[in-house]
């Protein structure tokens, strides 16, 4: 049955693995990509689409290609011989009047390995401009047996016309970002103690996720953030024309996999070398405790993951701290001079084996998964992140000990099999997922509903509190059916590299609708493991009892009360409807660190306090067990200080 499930799977691939868009292809005539692109350019593509049998495209915005499904006639000798740095030139020059290239864009391998629901190879690719990189820019490809293109997932934008010189030189750029930072979330200067904008700098393009008509030149800075004990790192993106930013991300790649303990210092410094525990994968055996995390944690993880997306390509270990202890004593990470994070060992919880095995495998997610654009503390993504952190702790302790009564526990912080048992705020149930409060993490809140999904598909059984009222009604009696965790695992892991493939925004309907395919090209489309996959995904109330996100919000109405200093929010609701709601100050970008969750529940209507600035942004989404409606447009909000 596998064999032929994945010989179905690269019969039917277009079918599994394809947008509904996706239709034969056409010439792109649109004012949009009329505006761009040149008649030439246009036909030269629609040419080379139409040449391939059978092809089935998907254009995004500007007629740019998204999808290319079918037998390309493209090969390129070597081309599944190519690692991680190489760059992917040979197969760019064969693709590029589809891509509507202009000749300065590269693309270098990012990720290349053995595809697993088939007989040939991937390759994912990141795509500079002038040797700039840009940071959403990329091409996945899928090679078959043969060595031949069968698939392609762009999110590549050609150059157009943005100068890749910047206007303002890095210098003005870092004084405009500490004039902003030094603003505060309130207008007062109160927020600029603790910031420290990096001497170094980089230029980057970014494209908005494709929807930009030609890429933004930004300078990357860095800045750390150290403020009520807390230290952090925000990459930022300043616009290299108007001193804006644009874009801001916390950093979470570019991770060192060298490992070091003691001495821990809460700054940016480079560690030294003589407190290094390991260096790639590779142990000090004179050090016994960096010889014993290895051998207990380390080492399995890489042996036992049997996936090309194994965990030897990721780097980070742990950064596990203590609440309420001394900070310098805690065990974190750090970033170095060298733009690298390094992990120190300060206490004993730090090398407990769930927290160095839930740490490590961040890295699988980190390494692969495309990260929200911008700063979007609320998206599923971060939840995901924790989720398959934990997924590691507990695959690890199920290949040491075997599924036991304490499998599903990650340290004592989180359960999969009472997730509420640790947390008040712990979550089981999708509609009720939070976007943000401030008494908890979100991220950890929202990752026990996927874990918990988890527990019931390997173990079987009802939602433990079906019956009682939730958003969206009454939990269901949905009976799952118990596959074996050899099964699940990987279902689990494999529709990674699948989210990957397809740059899929993360979010739980995603990973329901992706781990079901992948359920079914393993194991057949009428099979016991694809359907207690989706029955597990129901039970916790992802797709449950709703067939799309709700509308937009139909009604926002904001009035100003001026003498409060406070703006009154009303809509009209919707029933079964969670609300979530968004404001930033000008002139801060919705993508920007600013931007701050003022509504996240089911009420209709609200009085909120108006962040600072002389003007305020304010929109609102609507979302159910099924995801979330577009934005609703922006509103502007005048900020009027409070009567004297």
């Amino acid at each position: 049955m596998r064999r032929f499930a994945r010989c179905l799977l690269l019969l039917f691939g277009v079918a599994l693995f394809s947008w509904a868009e996706a239709s034969p292809p056409t010439l792109q005539q649109d004012p949009d990509a009329s505006s761009l692109y040149d008649f030439a350019k246009r036909d030269a593509q629609y040419r080379a689409l139409a040449s391939i049998p059978d092809a089935v495209v998907k254009y995004g915005k500007y007629g740019r290609l998204r999808q290319l499904d079918g037998r390309t006639g493209i090969g390129v000798a070597g081309a599944a011989k190519l690692k991680p740095g190489d760059s992917a030139e040979p197969i760019l020059r064969r693709l590029k009047p589809i891509l509507l290239a202009s000749g300065s864009e590269s693309l270098i391998v990012r990720h290349a390995g053995r595809d697993p629901l088939g007989a040939g190879n991937f390759l994912f690719t990141d795509q500079l401009i002038g040797g700039i990189p840009v940071l959403d820019g990329g091409v996945n490809i899928i090679l078959d047996s043969r060595g031949e293109v069968s698939k392609v997932i762009s999110f590549f934008v050609p150059e157009g016309t943005e100068n890749r010189s910047p206007k303002l030189s890095l210098k003005d750029a870092q004084a405009r970002l500490r004039q902003l930072l030094a603003q505060g979330s309130d207008g007062t200067a109160a927020d600029a103690a603790g910031i420290d904008v990096a001497a170094e700098g980089s230029l980057a393009f970014w494209t908005d996720g494709g929807d930009r008509a030609t890429p933004q030149l930004l300078w990357m800075i860095d800045v750390s953030h150290s403020r009520d004990g807390e230290f952090g790192i925000v990459r930022y993106g300043v616009d290299a024309a108007t001193g804006n930013v644009s874009y801001s991300q916390k950093r979470g790649f570019e991770l060192s996999r060298t490992v070091y303990t003691h001495n821990y210092r809460m700054d940016s410094n480079t560690p030294v070398a003589t407190n290094r525990l390991w260096l790639e994968g590779s142990p000090n055996s004179a050090d016994t405790q960096a010889f014993s995390i290895y051998n207990r944690i380390v080492q399995p993880i890489q042996a036992w993951a049997g996936t090309p997306l194994a965990y030897d390509t990721l780097s980070l270990v742990a950064h596990w701290g203590t609440p309420g202890s001394n900070t310098a004593n805690n065990a974190t990470f750090i970033y170095g001079t060298d733009n690298n994070r390094y992990l120190f060992f300060g206490d004993d919880r730090a090398s407990d084996d769930d927290a160095i095995a839930h740490e490590y495998g961040h890295g699988l997610f980190f390494g692969y998964v495309p990260m929200p654009t911008g700063w979007k503390p609320y998206h599923d993504w971060y939840a995901g992140n924790e989720f398959y952190a934990d997924f590691s702790a507990v695959l690890t302790d199920i290949h040491r000990y075997g599924i036991n009564s304490g499998t599903w526990a990650i340290t004592d912080l989180r359960d999969w099999q009472h997730p509420q048992s640790r947390s008040v705020f712990h979550m089981d149930w999708y509609p009720n997922r939070y976007f943000a409060n401030p008494l908890i993490g979100i991220s950890y809140a929202n990752s026990t509903i996927y874990g918990y999904a988890i527990y019931l598909m390997v173990n079987g059984g009802t939602h433990r509190r079906a019956g009682q009222i939730g958003i969206s009604g009454a939990i269901p009696v949905i009976n799952v059916p118990p596959s074996t965790w050899a099964q699940i695992k990987e279902v689990m892991i494999t529709t990674i590299y699948i989210m990957t493939l397809n740059r899929d925004e993360f979010t739980g309907p995603m990973l329901k609708q992706r781990s079901m395919e992948v359920a079914g090209a393993i194991h057949g489309p009428v099979s016991n493991v694809l359907n207690t996959v989706q029955q597990g995904w129901t039970a916790v109330g992802i797709g449950h009892g709703c067939s799309s996100p709700p509308p937009a919000p139909p009604v926002v109405n904001i009035q100003s009360a001026y003498c409060k200093g406070r703006h009154d929010i009303s809509w009209n609701p919707i029933s079964n409807v969670k609300y979530h709601a968004m404001a930033v100050s000008n002139p801060w970008t919705w993508e920007s660190d600013r931007a701050v969750t003022v509504v996240d529940g089911v009420n209709t209507n609200c009085t909120q306090n108006v962040p600072g600035g002389t003007l305020t942004r304010y929109r609102m989404r609507a979302c159910n067990a099924c995801g979330c409606s577009n934005w609703t447009n922006d509103e502007w909000m005048q900020y009027y200080m409070p009567c004297l």
